[in-house]
Parts: structure tokens; sequence; C-alpha cells
């Protein structure tokens, strides 16, 4: 969300611009001088509900993410105790996840959008949401939990604690990624802003390893197929290996397992009778100059090759008898969002991935 100078919304709030009906301001005063020097406050404000009279201790944000949220509702409720009085924040723009926050910590908050949320317990309770965000801020990137930028939530749920944005750059490349250094720092900062990760200096570490892996599952969009062969093989398995492995190798390409054909790695399900592949080469190009036996067909194929540009699918491949396969997080992430069955075993590979960050 963009950034609003707080000068701007205290002049809004002089002027009784910003308004939360039936609620009605009477009185505000700004920047008040209190006489605790534990309490803080923006304004005060005395408004009427009806016939009740209501007294708000003030602060104004000109931005909320979910650190600041918590931290502005903790101290103006703090301070509105102190005066035994109600808390209130005044925010650009007030989500629907931000407003069960706040009816849970039991501080009222009123946005510049209409939005708004007041309490005043065993007195009045109105909550009103869906109002559209006139604050929207253009990120360069679009979302941070899928596609390339996922790459480095997936290297803090490999590695939690970094000691420099440098330091993680250089797991990246050691795990067969690549990200600038200015991507990795604007990715960092939006986990930051969504109380996953952590910094105290330059250190990094992550908190919400829980949060991270609902956030890379729901985002989650397989890789964009440029080109799909899909057949079944005339001549030994092994030798079809060995036979595109070194293909693969000869051209510089990637080939690895996609994560449903890496799952029993990881997990126990019943074997796909299909042996899936991403690769960053022509199918076509490899198959023929591997001079490999095989029909093209869509019925029961026992093998099928994807040719994708996107590199994340390729991040953290492991070896296996000489073979890549994918990681655990992209086997959990391709399962996650499959069927019911695939589902249920990726429960098994997250228990893995949480385990090991113990």
């Amino acid at each position: 969300m963009r950034s609003i100078d707080k000068n701007d919304i205290r002049q809004r709030l002089i002027q009784f611009e910003i308004n939360f009906a039936p609620l009605k301001f009477k009185q505000i005063q700004i920047d008040p001088e209190l006489d605790r020097v534990d309490a803080v406050a923006d304004a005060i404000i005395e408004a009427k509900f009806g016939s009740l009279s209501l007294k708000f201790l003030v602060e104004i944000q000109g931005i909320l993410t979910p650190k600041l949220l918590l931290a502005s509702a903790s101290r103006i409720a703090r301070s509105a105790h102190l005066y035994k009085t109600n808390p209130l924040l005044i925010v650009p723009f007030l989500s629907e996840e931000n407003c069960r926050i706040l009816q849970e910590l039991r501080v009222s908050c009123i946005d510049l959008c209409g939005n708004g949320l007041l309490i005043v317990p065993g007195k009045v309770f109105i909550e009103r949401t869906g109002n559209a965000n006139l604050f929207k801020e253009e990120r360069t990137i679009k979302n941070i939990y899928r596609n390339e930028s996922s790459i480095v939530g997936r290297a803090f749920l490999l590695i939690p604690m970094f000691e420099s944005l440098k330091q993680i750059e250089d797991a990246i490349v050691l795990l067969n990624g690549h990200l600038r250094k200015s991507t990795i720092s604007k990715v960092v900062s939006s986990l930051e802003r969504d109380l996953i990760v952590m910094k105290e200096g330059r250190l990094v570490r992550l908190i919400q390893a829980d949060k991270l892996l609902d956030a890379l599952k729901s985002n989650y969009r397989p890789p964009k197929p440029v080109a799909t062969i899909r057949g079944k093989i005339k001549e030994p398995w092994a030798n079809f290996r060995k036979k595109l492995d070194f293909e693969v190798y000869a051209h510089g390409a990637q080939l690895c397992q996609t994560g449903r054909s890496s799952v029993n790695l990881y997990a126990v399900m019943a074997e796909d009778n299909m042996a899936s592949f991403y690769t960053d080469a022509n199918p076509e190009m490899l198959l023929e100059l591997g001079r490999i036996d095989y029909v093209e067909t869509e019925r029961f194929p026992d093998f099928e090759i994807i040719q994708i540009e996107e590199r994340f699918p390729f991040f953290d491949q492991r070896g296996k008898e000489s073979h890549q396969v994918a990681s655990p997080i992209q086997c959990y992430l391709e399962l996650a969002n499959g069927d019911k069955r695939q589902q249920e075993v990726s429960e098994q590979i997250k228990e893995l991935l949480l385990r090991d960050l113990k």
C-alpha cells in the first residue's frame, strides 16, 4: 500500500473530512500534550454515537503493514487504558484481514476509504469493510510468492537464517538459481512486512515457516509449457535415460523430474505410470539427436518431456543415481495444488520440510 503523509491525514481530520457514520466527531485536539511520558497520541477526539458520548485516544499511521499494525494497536491500546478511554487508529486503508486482527485486539480503526471498525466494549460494535483501496502501491514485483521471485522464500525454507543479502544471493546461486541482488532485497522487504522473516541489522531469519509455505502454496502456478512431447519408449528404460541425459549434458541444458515424478523420494505414494520431466531445451531435438526409440502418443504414455522457460522448477534439484529430481519444496507445491490424493500426500512432505527447519 502507498504511504500517505501523516500531516495530510491530520489536515483531513482537522477539517472534519474523516468520518464514520453514524459516529459524529464533535471536538478534535491534534498533538495533545499528555501528562504521562509512557502514553502517546496524535489526537484526542470527542464524539457522539446517538445519545452516547465517546472519547478516543488516536494514533495516525500513513501506512499499515502487518508489523506496524501490531505495534500501533498495542501502543494506542496501552495509552488509552492509562487514560481510561477508547483506542482508535486512523489509516489510509483497512483491509478485512487487518480488521479481524484489530477486532481481536479490541482496537477501533477508521480509514480514508470508508471502511472501519468501531468497538466500545459493551456499548458499540460496527464493522464496515469492502470499500476499495484508493492508495494501492504499484510494485515492480507483482507477487513475491510466485514464479522466479518465489526462489527467495524457498531459500529460507532450506536455510532459515542468513547473515546478509549477499549470503542469500550466494546460496541461491549454489542451489541452481539466479536472482539480482535488487530483486532479493525487494522480496526480503516484502517478507518482513508480511511478518514471515525478521531483520536484525544485516541478519535475516525466518520466523513463520508455516505461513511462508501456505503463501507459496496458495500462489503457486505451474510453469508454462513451450513444447511438450508424450510417448512410449520402445527400448529399455536405462538406455532411454542414458541417451537423454547425454544429450542434455552435451547441449548444456537442464533436465529434472517434475515434482509429481519425484514424490517417492519424500513420501509414500503409488507410483505414477508416466515419468514426467522439465527441460529448458527442445524435447524433440533431445529425442532425435539421442536416437531414442519411441513413439509419440497421448494414449497411455510412459514419459513426457515439458520444455519451459522459467527456472524456478530447477531450483534446489537433487541428484539421484546420476539423475536430477525435483526439490522437496517443488514436489510439495505441485502435489498441494493437485487432486485430493496428491493433496493428502503433500502433507507428508510438508511435515518433512518443517521438521528439517527445527
